[in-house]
């Protein structure tokens, strides 16, 4: 991983395009837009549908994404390189469920799986 720098650093950088099928609150958040400053993310004209189309974007000079940071360790590319951003502020996911859904065979191995993982990297 290259050394950090801040979001205003990349603010000549464009943010690799969606496509119209990933919803907007999304297409936000992944990209920082609006930017800290209150300004528009500026958005290359290709259109990714995923995050390996994305890195595939990336590796010919088409853009920048903001991935997790779990990103780096599972999706190393040639030409594709990791930059800590150092002033975007951590984020958090939670899983939920209907109540009535509880005991439904997928919720239950969601859940299972979810608490192993954490087992692995919080305990």
């Amino acid at each position: 991983m290259s050394s950090g720098g801040a979001l205003a650093d990349l603010a000549d950088r464009e943010h690799v395009g969606w496509s119209d099928r990933i919803p907007k609150v999304y297409q936000d958040f992944w990209a920082v837009d609006p930017r800290p400053g209150g300004g528009p993310a500026r958005y290359s004209p290709h259109a990714m549908g995923d995050f390996e189309s994305g890195l595939q974007v990336i590796a010919v000079g088409g853009g920048l994404l903001f991935p997790p940071t779990v990103g780096r360790e599972l999706y190393p590319r040639p030409g594709v390189s990791y930059v800590e951003v150092t002033d975007l502020e951590p984020w958090t996911s939670a899983l939920a469920w209907l109540p009535t859904n509880h005991d439904r065979p997928f919720v239950a191995a969601l859940r299972k799986a979810a608490r192993t993982v954490l087992s692995r990297t919080c305990g």
